[in-house]
């Protein structure tokens, strides 16, 4: 349970697919760094806790289209691979809002720019020599087992065909598309007054 003090700020430990509040408890609602990491199979329960505790304004913010592949992990314990920083979800505008029931939203923001995609190649390299470029520094530990993620060692070969393909994912990101936005930060009016309809 985080721990904040502040007169005015109520901390509680919960779960998001069964929210700990009555119907429309709230007139704003905020979820950002959230739902990129519930397990698909709850991502959707997750969204309709979130809608039936908002009175009326709900504000989400998730990465816009992100590549999972980018800075995998292998999890040393149970050898799964894991996404970046337990990133298990990846959103567009689709996605995103049918998990909404496709209510017509207020506002889409979409903050940062940058270019972070891999490639089939370098992907299928990283792959076979344990991911050394993985987010390993990251707080969440592997999503199947657990236990701490911990940076592979691999030998003086094995890291000069990664650097190869660590230079394909360079040129790539490069060469490629111009950059895309970062995250999607959508408002919704769930009173349906003043909004849009996504097309």
């Amino acid at each position: 349970m985080p721990l904040i003090d502040h007169p005015r700020v109520t901390c509680v430990r919960g779960d998001i697919t069964s929210l700990p509040f009555t119907d429309r408890s709230f007139d704003l609602v905020v979820c950002t760094e959230v739902l990129e990491h519930i397990m698909p199979e709850k991502l959707q329960a997750a969204c309709s806790e979130l809608m039936r505790v908002c009175r009326r304004y709900l504000l989400i913010g998730v990465p816009y289209r992100q590549d999972l592949r980018v800075h995998a992990t292998r999890c040393v314990h149970c050898g799964k691979e894991n996404p970046t920083t337990g990133h298990v979800n990846s959103f567009d505008e689709e996605r995103l809002f049918s998990l909404f029931g496709n209510m017509p939203f207020h506002q889409a923001d979409y903050p940062g720019r940058g270019v972070y995609r891999t490639n089939r190649w370098s992907y299928g390299i990283y792959k076979r020599y344990g991911f050394p470029y993985g987010s390993y520094q990251q707080e969440e530990p592997c999503v199947f087992c657990g236990n701490r993620l911990e940076k592979p060692r691999p030998g003086v070969a094995a890291r000069l065909i990664c650097l190869f393909a660590k230079g394909l994912e360079f040129i790539q990101n490069k060469t490629g598309p111009c950059k895309s936005p970062v995250w999607i930060h959508v408002l919704w009016d769930i009173t349906g007054q003043d909004s849009l309809k996504y097309q």
